[in-house]
């Protein structure tokens, strides 16, 4: 069994009101979701980022508190789904050191979150009407 991450508490925090209303162990959702978005997501990441070795536990304390421990097993199954479905919309590529270091340079000068949105906004730069490229290739 995978173990919790910051990634599973985002997961919660993007359900809807009803959902989190559903399986919570009081109604305060909005007060939550804000408080985990603005105060305790931002910790846990950084946490995350430097491997800390507590993090894990304290996070499946949190969902058992706030949720309680017998609601985790089926959170853990819709967070599994959604790892499933979102897995299953993407693809693998192939890229040359040359062609990733350009995509690597395109998301750093253009601060995009990652590589999907630097491929997309190639497109969309090579799309537009009157574009660089069509003034040196025309």
């Amino acid at each position: 069994m995978r173990p919790l991450d910051p990634d599973f508490i985002a997961f919660l925090v993007s359900r809807t009101d009803l959902f989190l209303a559903r399986y919570m162990n009081f109604a305060e959702v909005e007060s939550w979701r804000h408080q985990v978005q603005n105060l305790l997501l931002p910790d846990w990441q950084q946490r995350f980022l430097q491997s800390d070795p507590t993090l894990s536990l304290e996070l499946h304390r949190y969902i058992c508190d706030q949720f309680g421990a017998e609601q985790l097993p089926l959170l853990r199954r819709r967070y599994n789904s959604f790892l499933h479905r979102n897995r299953a919309k993407t693809k693998a590529i192939d890229l040359d050191a040359d062609a990733f270091a350009a995509l690597q340079f395109i998301k750093k000068r253009y601060r995009l979150a990652s590589n999907s949105e630097a491929i997309c906004w190639m497109v969309r730069e090579l799309t537009a009407p009157n574009t660089a490229l069509e003034e040196t290739t025309g």
